[in-house]
C-alpha cells in the first residue's frame, strides 16, 4: 500500500491546529519553529489544558503570518485571559505587539458566525488596523464610523443581515464610540440597532477596547473640562446590555493609577539638505498657534494629497520624509521607520506623550537602530512651582479648577511640568509615573538613556541641523515705537466681519425653520455662534473649497454632508459681493531686539529599536 502525502493550503494546516485535542498533536509542528521564537518557558508553566490553548494561539499565529510574527509570553498570556471568558487589561507599550493579541483570538475561533468588536478612537488608525488585519492575519475586518456606507447591500453582505438574521463575511468590526450610542438629535445608527438584536449579539465572542485610557482622559470630565468624547465614558452602558458571557479585553500603553518660531524646528532638516541623508521626522503640535497654521495649510491640500503623504510616510520605502501632525498620528497608527518624534509644546498628559514617543523606529533596519524623541517645551513652564499642584492620586492634575477658557498654562499637567523641570531620568520618570514593575524596566540598549545622567550626551549629535541658539530674551509684546506683528493668518477687515455674522445668523434661522428636525434639533446644532464668529474673521483666501471648512469648525464627514456645502456658499457668495473688503496680505514684521524670540526649551529621550 503506498500513502501519498501532499502540502496542506494555509487553511487546511489552521484548521488541523484548531481541532488538535492533544499536546502531542502539536509538538511536532512546535518543534519546527526555531527554538528561540518559542516561549518555552511560559509553556512549561502552564498546566496541560492551558498549554494546549496557547500552543494553538502560537501555531496559528506563526502560520498566518508565514513565520514573521511568534507571539510573546505576554500576548499569549492575554490572549488566553480573553479566550478563557475573563475580563482583562493589557498594559503594554507602543509597539509591543497588543493587535497581535487581538488577532490570535481570532484565529483560534475559526467559526464563519462568530465575530469580535474591537472599539478604537481615530478613524486613521481604524483604516490601517483593517488593512492590517486583511493583509497581515488573512482576517475579514471593517469599520464602522461616520464613513461608513449607509446602504441596505453594504450592511446585509458585509455587516450582518437583520432581516434573514445572518451573518455578513466579515469576521471583526473595528467601531468608534459614537456609533455605539443614539446620537444627540436622537438619530439611531445602524450598529446601535444591532447591539441591540438578540441574534447579533449572540454573534459576539468578545469585545477589546483599543487605547483603553481613552475611557478617563476622553471620556470624563477632569478639574472642570467637559469629557472630549463623552461617548467614551459610557461604555459601561454597552457592557449591561450585552450577555454577560461576553469577555471584555482593555489595550493600552498608558494606565496611570488615579512654539511659535518656526526656526526651532530647522533643526530637523539635513543642511545642506540631501535626501538620502534625510531621517524620517515626526512633528507633533501641542501649540495651538502652530496648530492653526498646519491646519490653515492642510485645508487647502485635497483629499487625494493629504492621503498620498501619508502613506508614503508611513511606507519604509516612502518618498515622505518630515510630516506635521497631531494627537491622532500618536494614537496606535502605525509608522515603521521614524528616527525622530518631536512634541512641539509641553505635553497635555503623561499618557499622550508615552502615545507620541512611542512613534519613534517601531520597526528596526539594522541591528543597533535607536531613534529619538525630544519634546520642546514652552519657558513659562520654568515658571510654575510644583508645590501648587497640592497632593492627589491623579499625576495629571492641573492647579486648579479649569473652565473652558483656561489658557495652556492653567492646564500644564503635573506630570509634564515635573519631567520638564526634574533631574531625575526621564525613564525612572516615566516608570513611575505608569508603576511600571517590570524587572527590566529601567534598561536600554541605545548609546544613552536620556540627557540627565552627565555622560557626554549632546542632542546636537543626534539632529540633522544645527539646534536654534540665541538670546534667552523673549518679546512677549512689541517694544515702545514698534507695531503689533501682523498675525501668520490673514483675517477678514472689521467691517466685513460683522455683515458676515449677520448673514450667516440669518441663515441659519432660515435652514432651521425648514429643518423637518427642528422640534428637537436647536439651531446651535447646525453651528454656534461662536463658529459663526470664527469664519467671519478668516480671510476670504483661506476658504476655497467646502472642505476647508470641516478643519475650521471641527466638524464631522455627517455634518459636511448636510450642512457643508450650503454653508460654503453662502459665504461664497458673501466675498464675491464684498471683494473690496478684503484686507491686503499682511506685512512681514520685523523682528525685535532679542533673537530669541519664541525659542523654546527642550529635553530629548533616546529610544532603542524594536521588531514588535
Amino acid at each position: 500500500m503506498t500513502t501519498i502525502y501532499y502540502a496542506q493550503t494555509l487553511d487546511e494546516t489552521l484548521h488541523d491546529v484548531r481541532i488538535a485535542t492533544t499536546l502531542d498533536e502539536l509538538d511536532s509542528r512546535l518543534l519546527r519553529v526555531p527554538w528561540p521564537k518559542v516561549p518555552w518557558f511560559y509553556f512549561f508553566q502552564l498546566p496541560r489544558s492551558e498549554c494546549l490553548i496557547v500552543s494553538k494561539l502560537f501555531l496559528l499565529g506563526w502560520y498566518a503570518t508565514h513565520g514573521t510574527q511568534a507571539a510573546r509570553g505576554l500576548q499569549l498570556k492575554a490572549a488566553l485571559a480573553s479566550y478563557q471568558n475573563q475580563d482583562s487589561l493589557v498594559i503594554a507599550g507602543t509597539g509591543s505587539g497588543k493587535t497581535f493579541i487581538i488577532a490570535l483570538l481570532l484565529l483560534i475561533d475559526g467559526s464563519p458566525d462568530g465575530l469580535s468588536l474591537t472599539i478604537s478612537p481615530l478613524k486613521r488608525l481604524q483604516k490601517a488596523q483593517v488593512e492590517a488585519f486583511g493583509t497581515t492575519y488573512g482576517i475579514m475586518t471593517a469599520a464602522i464610523n461616520d464613513e461608513t456606507p449607509h446602504d441596505d447591500e453594504y450592511w446585509n453582505n458585509v455587516i450582518h443581515n437583520m432581516a434573514t438574521r445572518t451573518p455578513g463575511t466579515a469576521r471583526h468590526l473595528i467601531v468608534t464610540t459614537e456609533q455605539l450610542f443614539r446620537s444627540k438629535s436622537g438619530h439611531l445608527s445602524r450598529l446601535y440597532c444591532l447591539i441591540h438584536d438578540t441574534r447579533f449579539q449572540q454573534r459576539i465572542r468578545r469585545i477589546h477596547v483599543d487605547e483603553a485610557h481613552f475611557i478617563f482622559f476622553a471620556g470624563e470630565k477632569r478639574y472642570g473640562i467637559d469629557a472630549f468624547r463623552e461617548a467614551w465614558g459610557r461604555l459601561r452602558e454597552i457592557k449591561d446590555v450585552l450577555p454577560s458571557r461576553i469577555p471584555w479585553q482593555a489595550l493600552t500603553a498608558s494606565c496611570p493609577p488615579h512654539l511659535d518660531n518656526l526656526d526651532n524646528y530647522n533643526c530637523f532638516l539635513r543642511l545642506p539638505f540631501e535626501i538620502e541623508r534625510q531621517p524620517r521626522v515626526l512633528l507633533f503640535f501641542d501649540l495651538t498657534s502652530l496648530t492653526r497654521r498646519v491646519a490653515f495649510h492642510l485645508t487647502l491640500m485635497s483629499d487625494e494629497y493629504l492621503t498620498h503623504a501619508h502613506e508614503q510616510f508611513t511606507k519604509p520605502d516612502g518618498k515622505c520624509w518630515i510630516l506635521c501632525a497631531t494627537s491622532g498620528e500618536s494614537t496606535g497608527v502605525d509608522f515603521p521607520a521614524v528616527d525622530i518624534v518631536c512634541n512641539a509644546g509641553l505635553p497635555g498628559n503623561g499618557a499622550e506623550d508615552d502615545q507620541r514617543g512611542g512613534r519613534v523606529l517601531r520597526t528596526t533596519r539594522f541591528q543597533g537602530d535607536f531613534g529619538l524623541y525630544v519634546i520642546f517645551w514652552e519657558p513659562w513652564a520654568d515658571e510654575i512651582d510644583l508645590d501648587e499642584y497640592g497632593s492627589g492620586d491623579d499625576p495629571d492634575r492641573p492647579r486648579s479648577i479649569l473652565t473652558v477658557k483656561s489658557s495652556k498654562r492653567d492646564r500644564a499637567p503635573l506630570s509634564s511640568v515635573s519631567l520638564v523641570k526634574g533631574k531625575v531620568c526621564i525613564r525612572e520618570s516615566k516608570v513611575r509615573y505608569n508603576k511600571d514593575t517590570y524587572p527590566k524596566r529601567l534598561d536600554f540598549t541605545g548609546p544613552f538613556c536620556c540627557d540627565r545622567h552627565n555622560n557626554g550626551f549632546d542632542l546636537q549629535n543626534f539632529l540633522p541641523g544645527p539646534l536654534l541658539r540665541s538670546s534667552p530674551a523673549v518679546a512677549s509684546a512689541p517694544l515702545s515705537g514698534q507695531k503689533r506683528p501682523q498675525p501668520e493668518v490673514p483675517n477678514q477687515s472689521t467691517k466685513a466681519q460683522k455683515l458676515l455674522v449677520s448673514e450667516l445668523q440669518s441663515w441659519r434661522h432660515q435652514e432651521h425653520k425648514a429643518d423637518p428636525l427642528r422640534a428637537v434639533r436647536p439651531e446651535r446644532e447646525i453651528i454656534t455662534d461662536k463658529f459663526i464668529k470664527r469664519l467671519a474673521r478668516v480671510a476670504p483666501s483661506l476658504i476655497t473649497a467646502p472642505l476647508s471648512l470641516l478643519s475650521l469648525l471641527e466638524e464631522t464627514t455627517d455634518w459636511m454632508d448636510e450642512w457643508g456645502k450650503k454653508l460654503y456658499d453662502v459665504i461664497s457668495d458673501f466675498n464675491c459681493r464684498y471683494p473690496e473688503d478684503q484686507p491686503p496680505p499682511p506685512k512681514r514684521a520685523r523682528k525685535a531686539n532679542g533673537a530669541g524670540a519664541g525659542e523654546m526649551n527642550f529635553i530629548p529621550y533616546v529610544y532603542p529599536g524594536t521588531n514588535a
